[in-house]
């Protein structure tokens, strides 16, 4: 099977799959650009598998991380959802306050605001996440972010020279 030629198809699956793992951080800048390159004029299915052998297929499983990575992952998944929760509390209670006030011309229609308030600051009781968590997680978040983005801009520049 390896001694199988491939063709431009399977030669641009292999530069997707590397810019994924290189965008999730399994390579470096080099070991990136070297892979790709070697996909790039790879002609048989051996001389691009070789360039996964090193690599997880998937990826890491939550149950063979250590608890603190565990425990890490689960805040920011709890961190994500509450963001979310919030944004559509958020909504709902414009949504709620312009129904009230000009659709049904309420004189307290003001007092969904306070309501909406206390109900997202709640969302910080239900996922259970402090102040101080808060803070420390969306920095990672928001640097997880901008890493992951980087390193897509370097995968998609790395393709356009390959011409892939």
């Amino acid at each position: 099977m390896d001694e199988i030629r491939v063709g431009d198809a399977e030669r641009s699956d292999a530069l997707d799959r590397l810019g994924t793992l290189f965008a999730d951080g399994y390579l470096d800048v080099g070991e990136f650009e070297e892979r790709t390159g070697q996909a790039a004029v790879a002609r048989t299915r051996g001389e691009l598998s070789v360039l996964f052998d090193d690599l997880p297929a998937d990826p890491v499983a939550l149950e063979q991380r250590t608890p603190p990575e565990v425990e890490l992952e689960e805040k920011l998944a709890a961190k994500k959802k509450m963001d979310r929760a919030q944004v559509i509390t958020g909504v709902a209670g414009a949504a709620a306050f312009f129904v009230l006030q000009m659709g049904l011309d309420l004189d307290y229609a003001w007092v969904v605001w306070p309501i909406t308030g206390l109900l997202m600051i709640a969302w910080y009781a239900v996922f259970d996440i402090s102040d101080e968590e808060d803070d420390v997680l969306e920095e990672l978040l928001e640097k997880d972010r901008a890493e992951r983005a980087e390193r897509l801009k370097l995968a998609a520049e790395r393709r356009k020279e390959l011409g892939k």
